[in-house]
């Protein structure tokens, strides 16, 4: 028997084991629309015949989502050619986080990113990029070495070998692309070459390519997909560069088989790292609100609140007074309000401007005329009340500029954009702590291999009764 690779075991190619004995489900869970999975064994199986006839050498299954295809693969592979060697597998971690680093690392001037799969243009804009700034988006020199030890069977590849990387989905080919940049800036004697089970193609969807994927309420576009096994929420710790856990079967390699060996403790202090710089940003954030709020927007709040003419003052009593206090209040107790405080205040104030604002886009000409009317004001000094609560209105418009100041809206900005980011980072933190997160991901994992096996039986047994 040919000794296993520990891609293999780990991606759950058992072959002592053919039965997966512990790990076939009773029924599927994940991959419980039967025509869904049909479809999805079958384009991995178009992928075996592919991989099979082109002289691949070695797969690249990109983490997290695309990993469990590779027990699907596998299990295939060896059913179809059970005389024949599979092609050696490794895993990179690597997703739209090291597009988001690039476009850090060149200026947004200087960085782009493709619009599908097939742009060309992006194509040789990222062939012709110097390998520092991608090497420094993918974690930098100390990790790229990394790769290059861990990844010793693409070492050994002769010139020209053929490698090909295995997404699961592609909308728009980022991940994908920049993977293989970076497998051939580590190995440059290597071909690299991509495949996807299906991307964002309206044509193909229509052929019942993209069947396998479940389509994603609010995504990129109208045709943003997920696997059924995608995990998007309840582990943001995933998410991290080095981290892969999602079909990791033991707790002890919960983080192997990526680019960066990254274990729990290590992740700790990376977390704990990125919270001191955004408590630093904060803290600029914070005084950069609190001068604006003072030297801004509270002058015109004063002058909202006093009005001399009673059309105006009864107007702004009405329907803008009460915001405008709640507003004025906070922005006084924030002057001298430690930091720590400045966060629950300014969400109090947010909601005041919120409501400022909705009264603001209410408050047009005609309904000015109809409150005119109301109040039964005198034809003589209609035009003279009129004007005035014109004037009142443009005033409301200064305090709205100021209330955006530089873009700066106070109930959508980069100080709340620090202070969720700061929530998303303790949050991290404390599910990286979390030793039961940790299990039920493998038990889940778990469940997920052993619907790939029970797939790879079911559909082998449907071509056999063909």
């Amino acid at each position: 028997m040919r000794e296993q690779t520990e891609e293999q075991k780990l991606a759950g190619n058992e072959q002592e084991n053919p039965a997966h004995e512990g790990e076939s489900p009773e029924k599927f869970k994940v991959l419980a629309d039967k025509e869904q999975r049909g479809l999805l064994a079958e384009r991995v199986d178009q992928l075996v015949q592919k991989v099979a006839t082109g002289q691949v050498e070695n797969l690249v299954f990109l983490d997290k989502s695309a990993r469990p295809v590779a027990t699907l693969f596998l299990d295939l592979w060896r059913k179809e050619f059970p005389d024949k060697e599979a092609p050696h597998i490794n895993f990179m971690n690597i997703g739209s986080e090291v597009g988001v680093s690039l476009e850090k690392e060149l200026g947004r001037e200087n960085y782009k990113s493709p619009d599908n799969p097939d742009d060309k243009e992006y194509s040789e804009w990222l062939n012709n990029l110097d390998a520092a700034p991608l090497i420094a988006a993918a974690g930098g020199q100390e990790q790229f070495e990394l790769l290059k030890a861990r990844y010793k069977d693409l070492a050994s590849l002769k010139e020209g070998a053929e490698v090909l990387i295995v997404d699961e989905y592609m909308q728009t080919g980022e991940s994908a692309r920049l993977a293989q940049k970076i497998i051939k800036t580590a190995f440059p004697q290597v071909n690299v070459s991509a495949e996807t089970l299906a991307q964002e193609n309206p044509a193909a969807e229509k052929k019942g390519k993209a069947l396998f994927f479940n389509p994603i309420k609010g995504g990129m576009g109208a045709g943003s997909y997920k696997a059924p096994w995608s995990m998007r929420r309840g582990a943001d710790w995933l998410k991290y560069y080095g981290t892969t856990g999602v079909v990791d079967p033991t707790e002890q390699q919960l983080t192997a088989n990526s680019i960066a060996k990254t274990d729990i403790e290590s992740l700790k202090k990376k977390i704990e790292g990125e919270i001191r710089e955004v408590d630093e940003q904060g803290v600029k954030d914070f005084e950069y609100v609190r001068g604006m709020l003072s030297d801004k927007v509270s002058p015109q709040i004063d002058k909202l609140l006093k009005q001399d003419q009673p059309i105006v003052a009864e107007f702004a009593a009405e329907h803008f007074n009460v915001c405008l206090e709640v507003m004025q209040a906070t922005i006084r107790t924030m002057q001298n309000a430690p930091l720590k405080d400045l966060p629950d205040l300014m969400i109090q104030c947010g909601r005041a401007v919120k409501e400022f604002k909705k009264k603001f886009d209410e408050t047009s000409a005609a309904k000015i005329a109809v409150y005119i009317n109301e109040k039964n004001v005198p034809y003589p000094e209609r035009d003279k009340a009129e004007r005035s609560l014109k004037k009142y209105k443009n005033r409301l418009l200064d305090l709205n500029d100021y209330l955006s100041l530089d873009n700066f809206d106070i109930t959508g900005n980069e100080f709340t954009s620090t202070f969720e980011r700061k929530q998303e980072l303790l949050q991290t933190q404390r599910e990286v702590e979390n030793p039961e997160l940790r299990k039920e991901l493998q038990r889940k994992a778990n469940e997920l291999r052993g619907e790939m096996h029970a797939l790879a039986d079911e559909y082998w047994a449907g071509r056999k009764s063909e």
